[in-house]
């Protein structure tokens, strides 16, 4: 007997709902937007048109929606090189490769914290177990992390939760304690001390991070992108969930201010009314973020 179903993979509308959420910024230098606020901005360093930002904006859509691949990201790329007269830095392929995998490898896993977290499937399903990428290259220390298992709550998760650097292909899973049975664990592990590393940007300024994590990646994308954080879009009443409609098509060829009034839900009090009219008035757009979405609030 022939069957009439037909077998596809379905959309991960949770990573293209964290990823239409995100609002156009330009900026110049790779560390103009700083840890979470990645989750909340989209940006490609030295890609201060705004058409530009949203013609890359809308092939990492189509990659999320769609299913479409590294090669096509690259054709797109490349036409808008060609009507930009974009100059770049690196190559063709290190730089098409890192803007796709970075922004894709980011909206799964911000995607699979909204899955993880949710209520429900805590109460079945309290832990997180991590699991190295198997990369080429691995680093040590995501070497030592895997099969590492630690409740969803654990602080750990806040600067730990992959991605942990470029190129990282680390993930976290759901546990359940039969999992851990089955594991040989009779609870979970303890949070490892791994220590940690300065870094000092070229502004000058020093961060100290966990041993292990690239800078700026000691963050929790999902967290960053769900929690309700006082002072960005979407926060408000903690106890409803709140996300943000889709926005038009045509945000893509909006600038910065113009993308953030259409951000609307409970607790959202236009606190952008006075925004500028472009946001390249900001030679930093760190400068931009912070006056917006104050610093302190941004989960690091």
């Amino acid at each position: 007997m022939k069957s009439d179903v037909i077998w596809k993979d379905l959309p991960f509308e949770e990573a293209i709902a964290f990823f239409q959420a995100k609002l156009n910024v330009p900026t110049r230098h790779w560390d103009d937007l700083w840890r979470g606020m990645h989750s909340r901005a989209f940006m490609v360093a030295g890609a201060m048109e705004e058409d530009m930002l949203g013609d890359f904006n809308a092939a990492i859509e189509r990659a999320l929606k769609d299913g479409t691949t590294l090669r096509d990201f690259q054709k797109s790329f490349d036409k808008t090189v060609e009507n930009t007269g974009w100059s770049y830095h690196g190559t063709r392929a290190w730089r098409t490769g890192l803007i796709y995998n970075t922004n894709l490898t980011t909206a799964y896993s911000a995607g699979r914290w909204k899955q993880m977290t949710d209520p429900e499937v805590l109460k079945l399903r309290p832990y997180l177990g991590y699991r190295h990428g198997d990369s080429v290259n691995p680093r040590p220390e995501h070497l030592a992390w895997d099969g590492l298992v630690l409740p969803a709550d654990d602080p750990w998760w806040n600067t730990h939760y992959p991605p942990n650097g470029w190129g990282c292909h680390c993930s976290a899973f759901s546990l359940s304690q039969r999992d851990l049975d089955g594991m040989g664990k009779a609870g979970p592990d303890t949070a490892p001390e791994g220590g940690t590393y300065e870094w000092t940007d070229r502004r000058g300024t020093t961060h100290t991070i966990p041993k292990g994590i690239d800078p700026g990646w000691d963050y929790n994308c999902g967290k960053a992108a769900y929690d309700n954080i006082p002072g960005m879009p979407g926060a408000g009443n903690a106890s409803k969930k709140v996300t943000p409609p889709p926005p038009p098509s045509s945000r893509f060829k909006k600038a910065v201010p113009a993308t953030f009034k259409e951000v609307t839900g409970p607790g959202v009090q236009h606190p952008l009314k006075s925004l500028p009219r472009s946001a390249t008035l900001y030679p930093r757009p760190c400068a931009f973020m912070s006056r917006h979405i104050p610093h302190r609030n941004i989960l690091r």
